[in-house]
């Protein structure tokens, strides 16, 4: 009887052990296939999908809509953002396992509750960009929370001044700035303007 007992024990035991060893699921099936934002909303909506909609939602707004500054009030608000955003781009994958400023979440059993996990990039793993912050893996479907600086330019452009000036030319009565019509231009007016330097984050080369 003991030993009957010790051995339904261990058994529990490394049921419980392979349980907690199980990788998080994905959010849909693995595919290569999803190649543009429209393709990954539609995969959403398809039946490989198998994450709660409301959860994953709040999951969207919580950790990547805080950060880039958009938010979505339900599903179909989220799969029209992703149809008609201009920011959003899709590159190559592009980070390394270690990277401690970002994550990405992999789902439960039962498709509610969610987890981050560390992991390289997948051979051939695609990935949904806004602007130039990571937030979803094509592959997987798996949300992504993207906290890398985001590069600059170090060398902006320096701002540029123009002057700009207007002569009236006696000789043909007409109006030049060159004063070439063959009489003598008089000044009639003269200002500076400045054209302000461009700043913005410098795109991946997979985009």
């Amino acid at each position: 009887m003991a030993k009957r007992l010790l051995c339904a024990l261990i058994l529990l035991l490394s049921m419980g052990a392979s349980a907690r060893a199980l990788p998080l699921r994905p959010f849909y099936t693995y595919t290569h296939d999803v190649r543009t934002s429209a393709q990954f909303a539609q995969r959403l909506e398809g039946p490989q999908f198998h994450v709660d909609r409301r959860a994953f939602v709040a999951l969207y707004n919580r950790e990547v809509g805080d950060r880039i500054g958009h938010h979505v009030a339900d599903f179909e608000a989220l799969t029209q953002f992703l149809r008609t955003d201009p920011d959003l781009s899709v590159g190559k994958c592009d980070w390394t396992s270690n990277d401690p400023a970002l994550r990405v979440f992999g789902v439960s059993s039962s498709g509610k509750n969610f987890q981050t996990l560390a992991r390289g990039c997948h051979p051939g793993e695609y990935v949904l960009r806004y602007r130039s912050r990571v937030i979803f893996s094509l592959y997987c479907g798996n949300l992504i929370r993207d906290e890398r600086k985001v590069p600059h330019a170090e060398n902006p452009q320096a701002p540029q001044f123009v002057r700009s000036s207007t002569y009236q030319v006696e000789s043909c009565g007409l109006w030049s700035v060159l004063g070439d019509c063959g009489g003598e231009g008089h000044l009639v007016s003269s200002y500076v303007y400045q054209i302000e330097p461009t700043f913005r984050p410098l795109r991946d080369a997979n985009q």
